[in-house]
């Protein structure tokens, strides 16, 4: 039995269809490798320039902190708390430089160890302001800072040990990416070991905290009753059968206040009404705060007041909020 010519030219045919057809698959398929690999490649080389951008900048960001911790016995406290904040501040803006960076597969070892580096150095400028605070401020004594400079001496080394296993990663990466050569940081490794050592820096900090003796002594009050409403912009205290007034006297300093004289005085506007009295608080601690009370005071319905609260010692040196005073007007039955 014969077969037609055409049936038996078509099974070439599909075989030429089907070749030409892996051919393209092949060939898309190697085209998209090749691109994959150079954007991969391109994203490795932009990380490890990021990373040694970030890392040159570490180098003088770490001397910086060291030469301070170095003369704190030559700063008073304004310049060491700036200059705590102005590196942790440099330190953020240069550490979201990481932000928008693409980690491949590639980097993810030199991406982890440089990642645990920068949080850890991060973390511990941002805990130093925190507990330069807590000293000088003396804070349960100034024990609770003590432990704060601990912890972040701590994340310190934490940081200089990671880098230093991320150079080593970086080393292992293939040549071809060219990586560039990161330099030594380290903040604490290498270091004198007294510059960072908690203890002796907390008490450097209180040497400079009592040389630096600030006196201020503030005061704030309130009525009773408070004013309700006012009056062509003057308050109006509410008729009541007595009328008392609430001082808080606060020692902002960092030293003992002794002998504050707390005196009130109130001014009848246009009238003859004057009372003027005092009280004496013996000794207010630092951060320490006491309210004097001043009541049975006698007011005339519908006249205007002018009241003066001051807290005067032998010196202060922050004297602006040493007074309180309050123009009010007693309201009719």
């Amino acid at each position: 039995m014969a077969y037609p010519p055409l049936a038996t030219s078509r099974r070439p045919r599909r075989r030429t269809t089907v070749v030409a057809l892996l051919l393209v698959a092949v060939t898309i398929g190697l085209v998209a490798l090749a691109v994959r690999f150079r954007t991969e490649r391109r994203d490795a080389i932009d990380y490890l320039a990021v990373a040694k951008q970030l890392a040159d900048d570490q180098v003088p960001m770490s001397g910086s902190l060291a030469d301070l911790l170095a003369s704190l016995d030559d700063l008073e406290r304004p310049d060491i708390l700036g200059r705590v904040s102005g590196l942790d501040q440099e330190f953020q803006d240069l550490a979201a430089l990481l932000d928008p960076v693409i980690v491949t597969a590639a980097m993810g070892e030199v991406n982890g160890f440089f990642v645990v580096a920068v949080s850890s150095w991060g973390a511990a400028l941002g805990a130093l302001d925190v507990a330069i605070v807590e000293v000088l401020d003396g804070v349960d004594d100034g024990r609770a800072g003590e432990l704060m400079l601990a912890d972040a001496f701590a994340d310190l080394r934490v940081g200089d040990r990671a880098y230093e296993r991320f150079r080593a990663a970086v080393d292992e990466l293939d040549p071809e990416l060219r990586a560039p050569e990161y330099p030594d940081v380290a903040y604490v490794v290498g270091q004198q070991p007294l510059l960072y050592d908690a203890k002796v820096i907390a008490d450097r900090l209180r040497a400079t905290l009592r040389f630096e003796e600030n006196m201020d002594v503030s005061v704030r009050a309130t009525t009773d009753p408070e004013p309700l409403g006012s009056a062509d912009g003057v308050p109006v205290v509410p008729d009541s059968e007595s009328f008392a007034v609430q001082v808080v006297v606060t020692n902002e300093g960092n030293v003992a206040a002794d002998l504050i004289t707390v005196s009130f005085t109130l001014t009848q506007v246009g009238g003859e009404g004057f009372e003027e009295r005092s009280e004496i608080v013996a000794t207010l601690d630092a951060g320490g705060a006491t309210t004097v009370l001043f009541g049975d005071i006698m007011l005339e319905p519908g006249a205007a007041y002018r009241l003066r609260i001051a807290a005067d010692i032998a010196h202060d040196d922050v004297p602006d909020n040493n007074v309180w005073e309050l123009d009010f007007i007693r309201n009719q039955p």
